[in-house]
């Protein structure tokens, strides 16, 4: 009887059906020291398969089929070097999703003044909370985060420390409120001129930050 005359005769199915009920249930009364039974249901029915073509003769089990399959599959390893690793992956999705900074602009400062003001948008684009640390330009000795408020009806500075962004928000530089105070400058802010200011945040990713200078008067960003 060939192999497939055997697999497509019903008692054949029959009998093998109920010699792997049979041989389940006898596993299932198998009780280990501690009370747990022993669920082997895959390991028996393979095994009886396995018999049942052994006695029967036939020269093709599903043991050796499964043999066939496994060594047909292609099991070649990647090249390691071609592997990129999950620390660097999260580290560039990191850095591609933590803050945001647009719309930086200046007005124009007359010669010989020793101070002037950055505005701009800080997006928090992270699910945490994120600080900027430190603030730097090329065109003045010192840069801090102001923020201008009312005392007694006088409109006065105060630094603003730590300079905080919260999560999945957008943060806003602009006159009459918080700024970035550039004290000392080195050289007059002229409009149409664009200087760098560079900011480094709490994650350590450094942002170098194009500033476009207005007019003397001007009030939002430079069109």
């Amino acid at each position: 009887m060939s192999a497939d005359a055997f697999w497509r005769n019903g008692r054949f199915k029959k009998n093998l059906r109920k010699i792997k009920d049979n041989a389940v249930t006898k596993f299932h009364r198998r009780v280990s020291k501690n009370g747990v039974f022993m669920f082997e249901r895959k390991r028996v029915f393979i095994a009886t398969l396995a018999l049942v073509f052994t006695l029967s003769g036939l020269t093709t089990s599903p043991i050796a089929l499964g043999s066939s399959e496994a060594e047909s599959a292609d099991t070649t390893m990647p090249d390691p070097d071609s592997l990129v690793p999950v620390s660097s992956m999260v580290a560039d999705q990191t850095a591609a999703k933590t803050i945001e900074i647009t719309r930086a602009w200046s007005r124009a400062t007359p010669p010989g003044s020793p101070m002037g003001a950055v505005y701009m948008d800080f997006r928090n684009h992270s699910l945490e909370e994120i600080s900027i640390d430190d603030i730097s330009t090329d065109v003045a000795e010192l840069s801090e985060v102001h923020q201008s408020i009312e005392v007694n009806g006088v409109m006065r500075m105060r630094e603003v420390t730590p300079f905080l962004l919260p999560k999945n928000r957008t943060v806003s530089l602009q006159p009459g409120g918080k700024h970035v105070m550039l004290m000392r400058l080195k050289q007059s802010l002229q409009a149409g001129t664009v200087f760098t200011l560079t900011v480094t945040d709490s994650l350590g990713i450094v942002h170098e930050v194009p500033v476009k200078v207005g007019g003397y008067g001007q009030m939002s960003y430079p069109k």
